[in-house]
């Protein structure tokens, strides 16, 4: 293609290009035949005109459409098959592989050329280059301090899996500068924005608390104990055992390719497990909301585990789509014994390599994401220790044996820590209850009609032996 170009420079024979795309090109046609009409006439155009049509993604020709059966590949194949039409398009290597399974034909028509991303040092190189002409030729808008480039490129080869090199940093760059657009410098320039202005628009943007994102800053284990504890009502071992996770997370100690850290909660049912998962969301990236929970016992048989997972060839999987939505997130799946066989064959993908690939050949990366997974597997036969010179390590020993014994030792094996959570005493199931009246209190239809709930210590007592 690039000797082609050169040939065509070198004769002197310069071609227009139009960029369109499948949903331009039947954008208010709802009567029948019209979007083959505007088809046939934009490509006898293109053919007079002897130009280019180009489509900077091709995969939106073979996206399922509210207007029904819409084959723009197939109404294009002729022009292209007898050679009357030049056409460039891209395509990410998932949606190659699915354009073959559904227009094998069209495709091909079509020479493969393959692009591959600039590593992050040609990048930074590249981006830097940028950086200096925008000074030159733009001095009055905002540009990066040349000290900022280089976190830039590493925050974008981190946290922005789904986008390739360069221009993903490119992007990164001009929304920085598009947000600061306004501002000058005392000389009346534009300003230069520094590393500690990319990395406070970065958390923004992305919900990552900047602590998280910069390697210059410490997390204290005492500081994460608390934060989370705030939260929770008793289960202070196992509130720092997440929180020394989430500071080996932060050293960067953590095998790289995976999640962030993946979890197993286990312990009697309402003890605190989902509450905990909540609190972690909330430090870490700002609100409970960035939980993404799944019910696991509503995925017991393969087809549900395909659904959730792997969706089809017309609809994304559930649970990959949510990850893509929200790759910033505390992933809940509760009750994670009773899932299916097939979700666990393809857990171990998700724990091990940290991505999920749906039928539609999109990647779901997990890279930026918590898993935590609970279960409650022997609560119902354990009485926890008591007496003196028992701790909770005995509980937590017993759930170990239990959880080895259910799962298999290679999923076992990708877990980076179990977590046992112990009984509420009746002075913590107390504390729970009483928080939980409070919440009930504070909703609007009873603020809103001046009704107090007023409820007696034989109540409280009676909701701690019937939860």
């Amino acid at each position: 293609m690039r000797a082609w170009f050169a040939r065509e420079r070198a004769a002197g024979r310069e071609r227009l290009v139009y960029q369109t795309s499948g949903a331009q090109l039947i954008a208010g046609m709802s009567g029948l035949g019209q979007w083959q009409e505007r088809i046939k006439r934009v490509f006898e155009a293109t053919e007079q005109l002897d130009a280019i049509l180009y489509f900077d993604n091709l995969g939106d020709l073979f996206a399922e459409r509210v207007e029904g059966s819409v084959d723009l590949a197939g109404a294009m194949k002729p022009y292209l098959e007898q050679g009357r039409v030049r056409l460039v398009g891209e395509l990410t290597p998932e949606l190659w592989e699915l354009a073959e399974s559904r227009q094998a034909g069209f495709v091909a028509c079509l020479s493969r050329l393959k692009v591959e991303p600039l590593t992050p040092a040609a990048t930074a190189r590249a981006l830097a280059a940028r950086v200096a002409f925008d000074r030159r030729h733009e001095p009055d808008r905002p540009t990066i301090d040349e000290r900022a480039v280089a976190p830039l490129v590493d925050l974008a080869e981190r946290y922005l899996p789904y986008r390739a090199f360069p221009g993903k940093a490119f992007r990164l760059y001009e929304e920085l500068r598009g947000v600061h657009g306004e501002e000058l410098a005392a000389s009346g320039r534009g300003a230069t924005l520094t590393v500690d202005r990319l990395y406070e628009h970065f958390s923004l943007s992305s919900g990552v608390p900047s602590f998280l994102l910069r390697d210059d800053r410490t997390l204290v284990l005492g500081d994460v104990v608390r934060a989370l504890g705030e939260q929770l009502v008793g289960q202070r071992e196992a509130v720092r055992r997440v929180a020394e996770t989430v500071c080996v997370t932060k050293a960067g100690l953590q095998p790289t390719g995976k999640p962030l850290s993946t979890f197993l909660f286990v312990g009697p049912t309402g003890v605190g497990k989902t509450e905990l998962a909540r609190a972690l969301a909330t430090y870490l990236f700002g609100t409970p909301e960035r939980v993404v929970r799944f019910d696991m016992s509503e995925y017991m048989d393969m087809e549900a585990a395909e659904r959730l997972i792997r969706g089809t060839d017309r609809a994304d999987g559930l649970l990959t789509r949510r990850v893509r939505e929200q790759p910033f997130c505390v992933l809940l799946l509760d009750e994670i014994e009773k899932a299916s066989r097939g979700v666990f064959d393809l857990l171990l993908q998700v724990c091990g390599e940290g991505r999920l690939t749906d039928a539609r050949g999109r990647v779901a990366y997990f890279h930026n994401a918590i898993i935590i997974m609970t279960s409650n597997l022997g609560a119902a036969h354990h009485r926890p220790t008591a007496g003196f010179g028992t701790s909770g390590g005995e509980d937590e020993a017993y759930y170990v044996r239990q959880v080895n014994a259910s799962f298999r030792p290679e999923f076992v094996n990708r877990i980076d820590r179990i977590i046992a959570f112990a009984p509420l005493t009746a002075a913590e199931a107390e504390r729970v209850a009483r928080m939980a009246l409070g919440r009930i209190c504070t909703r609007r239809g009873l603020v809103e009609a001046g009704v107090q709930l007023l409820v007696s210590q034989r109540a409280l007592a009676h909701q701690q032996l019937h939860p």
